[in-house]
């Protein structure tokens, strides 16, 4: 809790319990309000004051500090406003190749626009660093290579190589934010490069070079206090 209150201090943002996504790999969405927020607590009994939650994805409108530690998965924040209230809310989007292939952007979007009202050309994303297809490999016995295979929307973020498919599944949530009309921005950063020199996290390099698991990066995200 110390170290990631650290990120939030810095955002001049101070609470006494930080949500943090379990992820589960899945297309489950979750959508934050006060009252829900302090059934969850009461229910899950926050642990060293984080609150872990089982899910993929994350809407709320509350100054609550989100947070969430990823292997090689895509992690993207997404900002907008409701115009009903005028108020600010933020979507935490966690996704790898099985969120990518249930769709999981548009999902969150349409339960977001459930209870907001916005139009996505008024929202903005950013994407942190995922790894990059080249390093994500996939063998031809995996069910959902062969399933991207035969959707040609797919066919451009699949690379054949030596011992099977590298799957491009960043690339795929970068080109649905784009389908979607919303606005984003990304690092370009490849965990797995990254990783190598030290830098960051990638649990598949880890695996691939036999090493113990080191510490992983966090992404933490909030609406300030004057949201």
């Amino acid at each position: 809790f110390q170290n990631f209150n650290k990120i939030f201090r810095l955002l001049y943002v101070n609470s006494d319990t930080v949500l943090s996504i379990k992820a589960e790999h899945n297309d489950n969405v979750r959508l934050i309000n006060k009252q829900n927020f302090e059934i969850y607590k009461s229910m899950l009994r926050p642990e060293n004051n984080i609150l872990r939650l089982s899910c993929d994805s994350i809407i709320t409108k509350e100054n609550i500090p989100i947070i969430i530690s990823p292997g090689d998965c895509a992690v993207i924040a997404v900002a907008g406003i409701d115009k009903n209230d005028n108020k600010r809310f933020i979507i935490l989007i966690h996704s790898g190749f099985t969120g990518a292939i249930l769709d999981i952007i548009n999902k969150t979007i349409n339960i977001a626009k459930a209870f907001y009202k916005f139009n996505n050309s008024n929202l903005s994303a950013f994407v942190f660093p995922y790894i990059a297809g080249k390093n994500y490999l996939k063998g031809h016995e995996d069910t959902r290579v062969a399933l991207v295979k035969s959707n040609l929307e797919w066919h451009r973020f699949l690379t054949k190589l030596k011992n099977g498919v590298g799957v491009d599944f960043g690339k795929k949530l970068e080109s649905d934010l784009t389908k979607a009309g919303i606005s984003f921005q990304t690092s370009s950063i490849d965990t797995f490069t990254a990783n190598s020199k030290n830098l960051l996290f990638s649990q598949t390099y880890l695996r691939q070079h036999n090493l113990d698991e080191s510490k992983r990066f966090a992404v933490g995200v909030c609406l300030d206090n004057y949201s």
